[in-house]
């Protein structure tokens, strides 16, 4: 339950980190627009130009780019480093947003360089702690914490106290995600006190919602609960009404956590009441905004709530309802996605357009010309003057017909070219839009893997009993579909847990705790799974390990990569053959070896095995079908311990998987 929670929490806090909306209205918008549209290369336009990347920067990311890259063309050209300056900020907050850091870190070092020239102290405590927010997203927290304090002691010096509290929550920010909670909460409450001094809403809805994720963590759901219900009373002040839906869904989720913990049958009853009702006000609000993802965690909060209030007919409702906003969602990214190749295609075919009628324009005007110097040459002869007369007459209608075809063209000129830009600001939208469904998606279907695994689970216990009754009873046919089922529901199973590692691995949420540990016990575990395919198949596993044998690792991460080698071994070892797993010491490190006789790899294969986007699986010499993802969990966890892993493999003979693994630490 924790780990659902503290998705939504971040996916609410972090929306706030160093974030300086602009509150414009459309008219002010619409106004800057026109400003830009005069074409003038003045400091006018170019403020209006940062001015509009500032609006666009956290809804329309790709417009906030092109605008900052054209006041910062323009401001290089006229010199006006003020402008260059404020573009480069905006076009290093929007590559902040879009993950492009190094190009980030290009802009604010520029922009800082002019600030320092200009000894314009507040503009560089604004760049010091953009830069700091750099090192946040990267987990370079020394880094950051160095960036926060310059920019703090700038703004310590001329009082402004809307920075120090901005700086405060980042710093909260660091302590927190350090888990150092005590400090983190000390800056968090000193953000919401002066938030509360200044007036600023925005950063006190930030700091208590990262106040009310502390006291999540810490396990004082009440407490998180009146956190979050005190956003609720600002959040009217904010002009974002997600917040609403995301609140309520946090206040359903503290009450739910509270009662999984109360004792007394009445008040948990009465807790997962409350969790409904916020559960419900959260899909108003959802349901009120059209969004699938703020529905969906609402769906999923009111279907646990009512799981456990054993009302099994209403859970059943809202998952069916989860399952089928996560399918909308998908469908939406594929039609969104189609639709985006053919808006580029309509854009490129009007773009075609306007160059041909460019080409148009100026062969009209290459006619007129003609016509001027033919005008010229005719005056000179009196004899051809009657002749000539009618032939001006002529060429004189012919070239207002042609000034009045070209005017109408440049009309359809300009049209088009505003249609295209309109479109691009579309097309940007739908591209971000794109972006936060994928990362939906992505979270989505770690949580859908995980509700997968307890069924399956069920099915493998299920079809083992009735196989091996089946087998005492002399039953051959029942023997049989039970040891299909056995077999296809054990795949299933290996396909989901290692999805479900690969997911929250790629998606950050694997935590790593390494500690000395036994080779030994981490194989012993690691082989129990593939012993009973390795009966059934008539295959010998041998460990050979010495109790001594210790490396500094994750436990559970090097259990599930020995799992996939040995089970990848056994699958590909034909009856009567061994698969031998051997650990030593070799000066700091630990070799592990996995060896087979099986059938072996073929070298165009080999690498192939370890990556993730070419999806390379084959079959068993029974069979069996392998999931893809295996190696490509077992390499990443690895990875993360420090280690690496390496085949040597001949066809018809065998194979030997390698991983080099950092030997013990001395405990202090």
């Amino acid at each position: 339950m924790l780990y659902r929670y503290k998705f939504i929490i971040i996916t609410f806090c972090i929306l706030f980190l160093n974030n300086n909306l602009y509150a414009q209205s459309d008219t002010k918008k619409d106004s800057l627009l026109n400003i830009t549209k005069l074409g003038k290369e003045d400091i006018k336009t170019i403020n209006a130009l940062n001015k509009l990347a500032g609006i666009y920067l956290y809804n329309n990311t790709d417009s906030a780019l092109f605008f900052a890259e054209t006041a910062k063309k323009l401001s290089e050209k006229i010199s006006y480093e003020e402008g260059t300056a404020e573009s480069c900020n905006y076009l290093g907050r929007a590559d902040i947003i879009l993950g492009h850091y190094k190009e980030s870190y290009n802009n604010f070092y520029k922009a800082l360089r002019i600030y320092e020239k200009l000894k314009d102290t507040m503009n560089i405590a604004k760049i010091y702690s953009n830069i700091g927010t750099i090192h946040y997203y990267q987990k370079n927290f020394k880094k950051a914490r160095k960036f926060f304090d310059l920019a703090i002691q700038i703004y310590i010096s001329e009082d402004y106290k809307e920075g120090i509290a901005n700086v405060y929550n980042n710093l909260g920010l660091i302590y927190s995600d350090r888990d150092v909670l005590d400090t983190a909460e000390y800056y968090f409450l000193n953000t919401v006190k002066i938030a509360e001094e200044t007036g600023n809403t925005k950063i006190e809805i930030s700091a208590l919602g990262n106040i009310a994720r502390l006291y999540m963590i810490k396990g004082e759901y009440e407490k998180a609960a009146e956190a979050f219900l005190r956003i609720t009373e600002k959040a009217e002040d904010v002009n974002d009404k997600s917040v609403f839906s995301v609140t309520y869904t946090n206040i359903a989720m503290a009450y739910l956590n509270m009662a999984e913990i109360e004792k007394n049958k009445k008040i948990r009853l009465s807790l997962l009441h409350k969790a409904v009702k916020y559960g419900n006000m959260a899909l108003k609000e959802a349901q009120g905004l059209k969004s699938h993802s703020l529905r969906s965690y609402a769906f999923y909060v009111l279907a646990g709530t009512y799981k456990k209030l054993e009302n099994y007919k209403k859970a059943l409702e809202y998952y069916e309802k989860l399952t089928a906003v996560n399918d909308s969602i998908f469908n939406r990214e594929k039609t969104e996605a189609i639709a985006s190749v053919e808006a580029k295609y309509q854009n490129e075919k009007k773009q075609l357009q306007i160059d041909n009628l460019e080409k148009e324009k100026a062969a009209d005007y290459e006619i007129i010309k003609r016509q001027k110097v033919i005008i010229a040459v005719s005056a000179a002869g009196f004899i051809l003057v009657t002749t000539l007369s009618v032939f001006l007459f002529m060429l004189y209608r012919s070239k207002n017909k042609a000034l009045k075809l070209l005017d109408e063209k440049n009309k359809n000129i300009t049209e088009q070219r505003e249609k295209i830009s309109a479109q691009r600001d579309k097309i940007s939208e739908i591209a971000f839009e794109l972006k936060k469904v994928n990362r939906t998606k992505n979270k989505l279907f770690t949580i859908i893997a995980h509700d997968l695994k307890n069924p399956f689970q069920g099915i493998i216990g299920f079809s083992e009993m009735i196989k091996n009754k089946a087998k005492q009873e002399d039953l051959p046919e029942i023997l049989k579909y039970a040891e299909f089922i056995y077999d296809a529901s054990n795949q299933t199973y290996r396909l989901l847990d290692n999805l479900l590692d690969f997911t929250r691995s790629q998606t950050g949420l694997v935590k790593f705790s390494p500690k000395n540990v036994s080779i030994k016990s981490i194989a012993e575990e690691g082989i129990i799974i593939s012993k009973n395919n390795a009966e059934a198949k008539g295959v010998n596993i041998i460990e050979e390990i010495d109790d001594n044998v210790t490396a500094y690792v994750d436990k559970s991460m090097i259990i599930t990569v020995i799992r996939n080698l040995v089970s990848n071994a056994v699958k590909f070892t034909p009856k009567g053959g061994t698969v031998k797993i051997k650990a030593f010491g070799k000066n700091n490190d630990v070799i592990i070896e996995i060896s087979d006789t099986g059938v072996g790899i073929k070298d165009v294969d080999i690498p192939k095995l370890f990556r993730a986007d070419l999806n390379f699986s084959t079959f068993g010499t029974q069979n069996e079908k392998g999931t893809g993802l295996g190696l490509v969990v077992c390499k990443d966890f690895i990875l993360k311990n420090n280690g690496s892993i390496s085949v040597k493999s001949k066809v018809g003979k065998g194979s030997i998987f390698t991983v080099i693994l950092p030997a013990k630490k001395d405990e202090k």
